[in-house]
């Protein structure tokens, strides 16, 4: 018995000299600043960098391969911590985007999908069984794969982006086969609800009564020049602001709109929508008002009530916040 233990007892000793021995001749040296910058990041591993995760992100960065601000999850905070840990300048603040749905829902079914209940599965066969080709196929691929619990499906079948949530990983973009993701300012109050490509007619027939028809209303009328139907794929300067190049469907500069609304109050389909409750705060007229009527004159939905050689004043309940008003004023005496 005792010749027994004392034998394990070596056994167990010599292997553990053994591994001791081989884990410091086969070490492999690890750069304490990779280590110091994996730290820093959320360690979420969702890839949207572009690379496996974040340890594969910080060996990048690290050697200099990619930059302090390459994590869009992490955001501006991370980057700059990184960059002190680079000993670089920080980070210049990037503005916060999520994902945003460009579908309302509401079309008609063409047949019944009994097949595996996923929206990759139902897209293969013939696309899915909604009328409308570019709709969504409603089965939460999207909210499944997202790491961040960020999705949910509305009783519409829809998915609903928790914009609290969202990390701009962009995996339901990369899963989502009929490609409805877009990532966009987490401030812009005003959105593209609809992805067909259809022409009008088409879109009517597929029952959907909030599909885009091109008319181009929207275009007519934004004051800024901040949207525009994009009737082919030629326009490289507008497709910039959107990859996918879509045809037949308005797209929405985000660094020229405002939050107006004007746009989406004038859309016969209620195609774009807007969230009230990101709309900035309405202008008013401070002292100094000399009547001069530019103000009025500039101003697209009437809000601007007064006479010439009067003193000016805004209607809140007409008033969309567009600015014009503001940056009309000669006298610059209007401000939010």
């Amino acid at each position: 018995m005792l010749t027994s233990i004392l034998s394990l007892g070596a056994l167990g000793a010599a292997f553990g000299g053994l591994l001791a021995y081989a884990g410091k001749k086969f070490a492999v040296e690890v750069d304490p600043l990779v280590e110091a910058i994996q730290f820093v990041l959320p360690g979420a591993n969702c890839g949207a960098c572009g690379r496996p995760g974040c340890a594969a992100l910080a060996e990048a960065i690290a050697k200099g391969e990619a930059p302090a601000n390459a994590c869009p999850v992490g955001g501006t905070a991370v980057a700059q911590k990184i960059s002190e840990l680079l000993g670089t300048q920080v980070a210049p603040d990037a503005e916060m985007k999520v994902a945003r749905v460009m579908c309302s829902g509401g079309c008609s079914q063409r047949a019944d999908y009994q097949g595996i209940p996923t929206c990759r599965a139902a897209n293969i066969v013939g696309g899915g069984v909604e009328s409308c080709a570019y709709g969504c196929l409603g089965y939460g691929d999207c909210v499944r794969v997202c790491p961040f619990d960020a999705i949910r499906m509305s009783s519409e079948g829809i998915p609903v982006v928790d914009e609290n949530k969202c990390q701009n990983c962009g995996l339901c973009s990369k899963e989502c086969p009929k490609q409805l993701f877009l990532t966009i300012p987490k401030a812009a109050a005003v959105h593209v609800n609809c992805s067909s490509q259809d022409k009008g007619v088409a879109v009517r027939n597929t029952n959907c009564n909030t599909g885009c028809i091109g008319c181009g209303v929207c275009e007519k009328t934004c004051p800024f020049g901040a949207i525009k139907l994009i009737k082919d794929f030629e326009d490289e300067a507008w497709l910039k602001a959107n990859p996918r190049k879509l045809r037949n469907i308005p797209v929405i500069d985000y660094s020229k709109c405002r939050n107006c609304g004007l746009c989406v109050s004038k859309c016969p389909t209620h195609a774009l929508i807007i969230e009230e409750h990101k709309k900035r705060a309405k202008p008013i007229i401070g002292e100094g008002c000399i009547g001069c009527t530019i103000c009025a004159k500039n101003c697209p939905v009437g809000a601007v009530i007064g006479e010439l050689k009067q003193i000016h004043r805004i209607d809140p309940d007409k008033c969309i916040a567009c600015g014009l008003c503001v940056d009309k004023c000669p006298k610059k005496i209007i401000s939010f």
